[in-house]
């Protein structure tokens, strides 16, 4: 690496950036589908999504409610002609609050998707996969590192429980040795998460995990989407157009969102922090009339960080 600070630049923009990408974009063929949390399970890892925002409980199972107008229903002013989610007087349940959430394996997420109920026995509370610590600190000076005062903050961290970790899915990593088809280590070290700690990472085989679910439905004239991993949209809570990713558009009848996800980071190189933006988190549903036909090439849902994870779903019925 050149000392000189022009040479070393030019070198980077050269040969490195090509490699990792800039901090908004990837480099070329490079994709990340995940991660997802996951549980060893008799030699097998199995995914575990969070219970869907529309999911309520009745008595011993979770049911999905449908969208529609009532004649002898409130007036709304819901943008877009949308309809609420109603849940009639004999369906009346309650969603049950639960350290961590509640999760499902990815077999019961699909049966739910397709049939709208699942068994509340199948549903499983966070702590049976991680630990949430609330952890204090205080801000320290740079010149000095000595504390300020008063100014104390709290962070929360997230342990996760033995056997569990996360699976992560990469496309176009450079290759260290073209002869080799798997160039990479099958285990190693590296660093992970905002404050950088050690992470043990291995490489799975084919049989230890099941294929990603498929995206497109025949034959569907009415469905939901299922946000698998957080997404940003140029209008807050939805895109400006879903004819981005679909052809032709469907017309979004109602949605399920929880409060936005508020993330952000630090650009390295350009060392300043990057711009916070509120993302819809993971298991909102949007439903819609019309048939799920996807563009060519769309594997995630998100006007920003498409290829880094980001608006990754799973489609259902309603």
């Amino acid at each position: 690496m050149p000392k000189n600070s022009r040479l070393r630049r030019a070198y980077v923009q050269q040969y490195i950036q090509p490699l990792v990408g800039t901090a908004e974009e990837p480099p070329d063929g490079f994709h990340l589908r995940g991660p997802v949390i996951a549980r060893w399970e008799a030699g097998k890892l199995v995914r575990y999504y969070p219970l869907p925002a529309d999911a309520f409980l009745v008595r011993d199972e979770y049911r999905a409610p449908i969208p529609t107008v009532r004649p002898d229903g409130p007036q709304t002013n819901l943008p877009g002609g949308l309809h609420p989610l109603w849940i009639t007087p004999h369906q009346r349940g309650e969603r049950e609050a639960a350290p961590g959430g509640r999760w499902l394996a990815e077999k019961d997420l699909i049966t739910y998707l397709q049939q709208g109920t699942i068994p509340a026995s199948n549903v499983i509370p966070g702590a049976e996969l991680f630990i949430t610590e609330d952890r204090l600190g205080i801000r320290l000076q740079d010149a000095t590192r000595t504390t300020e005062e008063g100014l104390i903050y709290q962070v929360g961290f997230v342990r996760l429980k033995p056997q569990v970790g996360l699976e992560v899915e990469v496309e176009g990593l450079p290759e260290r040795d073209p002869n080799n088809p798997r160039p990479w280590p099958e285990r190693g070290i590296l660093k992970i998460g905002g404050e950088a700690r050690a992470g043990r990472y291995s490489q799975l085989a084919e049989n230890q995990t099941e294929p990603w679910p498929q995206m497109y439905m025949q034959g569907v004239t009415r469905f939901k989407l299922y946000f698998v991993t957080p997404a940003c949209f140029s209008h807050g809570w939805c895109p400006a157009d879903w004819g981005k990713w679909f052809d032709p558009a469907p017309r979004l009848v109602a949605s399920a969102v929880s409060r936005p996800l508020v993330l952000g980071g630090f650009d390295l190189a350009r060392g300043v922090h990057k711009p916070s933006r509120r993302y819809v988190p993971v298991g909102s549903v949007f439903f819609f009339e019309g048939e799920p036909r996807l563009k060519p090439g769309i594997e995630a849902i998100s006007d920003f960080g498409a290829r880094l994870g980001f608006g990754q779903f799973i489609i259902g019925r309603w």
